[in-house]
């Protein structure tokens, strides 16, 4: 929240609170609602929403954010080695193309910008 805040401030984009939830599909039916916009990945965006796009929208670019997964180095079970590999296949195939990098850091991270 605090870069999408950051970057209506800096574009001078005037803006309000208008719904808070600690649920997703809460977030989501108030955006569908019409209630405002908000912030997310378009990872399990639902159909009825769309994605805005800076350049057509009047908001600002966001920068790229970064989510690590990280796991020990011993004694890795299959099971979280297969739910590390899922995460990460998930996480690619459900990014925009052309925006998203999965690598492997070193033997203990797995990490994915967007």
């Amino acid at each position: 929240m605090r870069l999408s805040i950051a970057a209506l401030d800096a574009a001078r984009v005037s803006w309000r609170l208008a719904f808070t939830s600690p649920s997703l599909a809460g977030l989501w039916a108030a955006t569908e609602a019409g209630l405002g916009v908000m912030l997310r990945t378009t990872i399990g965006l639902p159909r009825v929403l769309t994605v805005l796009k800076p350049a057509t929208s009047g908001l600002p670019a966001l920068p790229k954010v970064q989510l690590t997964l990280c796991k020990m180095r011993a004694a890795q079970a299959p099971a979280l080695n297969r739910l590390s590999e899922i995460l990460r296949q998930s996480i690619a195939e459900q990014t925009a193309s052309g925006r998203t990098e999965a690598r492997t850091i070193g033997t203990m991270a797995i990490g994915h910008s967007w």
